[in-house]
């Protein structure tokens, strides 16, 4: 089985040209029904934090250096183990290394959303929505230095299907275990908006064109030993834009691997993980290339 989970990953990454465009809650995968209730449910259920910091370890160019991201989810009702209504509310800043401390912010995106899910048992399933929005942050220093303006901030919302099996458990013997289960999400933008100078008008693709992505992914656990697990996770994306006379598609992948503590209360992960980027609103125009990450996450 953990065979199969590298293969797959790997297939995803051969395939891979560019990447989709910026979600704060791309590296993990947040189900209401993973935790299960007992009784009829009601309001304020539960409610769940993460954060993670990562160091770019290896990039193909000078704009990223440090990653952080936070997030929180918010279970506003349940019914049973059936219905589900989320609220959840991600941030990510990029930030390179060209100044005194080697931390420069240049752009942070803040997503929230909302999401209504069913469980059918070996499927969670539901509708949701995301806004989503990039803004720069030290940019102004850029133009002060060098006279380019670098000012481009965007909004690109979606109506989002979203679908996740139930995970396929397995056991190895001597008390190790592993899991494995799919995940979908399809982001259909209702609102896109991409304001940049209009020197670099006809250097980028435009957010304002982009029409859809779809999101397949593999989260699999092969290996794990009472509360110590080896976690291995994949994603293939695919954005579609609308072109001069008809829709053109741009896939793109994620891969991550790493080690987890599983406690009472949360867990802590140790990760690497590669992506390719040419989406990624911090320049004005769009940034081809492969990214190196190593962290650490809490949830």
């Amino acid at each position: 089985m953990a065979r199969v989970g590298i293969s797959v990953i790997a297939a995803f990454v051969l395939a891979a040209s560019v990447q989709a465009v910026p979600f704060a809650d791309k590296p993990r995968t947040f189900d209401p029904f993973d935790a299960k209730i007992e009784g009829v449910g009601g309001f304020m259920n539960s409610t769940e934090g993460w954060g993670e910091f990562a160091k770019y370890v290896s990039t193909t160019d000078g704009d990223h250096n440090w990653d952080a991201r936070l997030g929180a989810n918010i279970e506003a009702f349940r019914y049973e183990n059936r219905l589900s209504v989320d609220i959840a509310s991600d941030i990510e800043l990029i930030a390179d290394g060209h100044n005194d401390i080697g931390f420069r912010p240049r752009v942070f995106y803040w997503q929230e959303s909302l999401f209504v899910m069913e469980s059918a048992g070996f499927l969670d399933f539901g509708l949701g929505y995301y806004h989503r929005c990039s803004h720069p942050v030290d940019n102004l220093i850029e133009y002060l230095d060098t006279g380019n303006r670098l000012q481009r901030s965007a909004i690109w919302d979606s109506v989002t299907l979203r679908a996740y099996t139930e995970p396929v458990g397995f056991v190895w013997g001597n008390g190790t275990k592993g899991s494995i289960r799919g995940t979908f999400d399809n982001h259909a933008y209702v609102l896109t908006h991409d304001y940049v100078p209009s020197e670099y008008s006809n250097r980028r693709r435009s957010l304002s064109t982009l029409l859809d992505t779809c999101v397949f992914g593999i989260e699999a656990e092969p290996l794990r030993w009472g509360d110590l697990g080896w976690y291995v996770d994949a994603k293939a994306f695919f954005d579609i834009y609308r072109g001069t006379g008809k829709a053109f598609l741009s896939p793109s992948a994620l891969a991550e691997t790493g080690l987890t503590v599983h406690g009472r209360g949360g867990e802590l992960s140790t990760f690497l993980r590669w992506e390719r980027e040419t989406e990624t609103l911090v320049e004005p125009w769009r940034q081809d290339g492969d990214y190196l990450t190593i962290g650490m996450r809490v949830q």
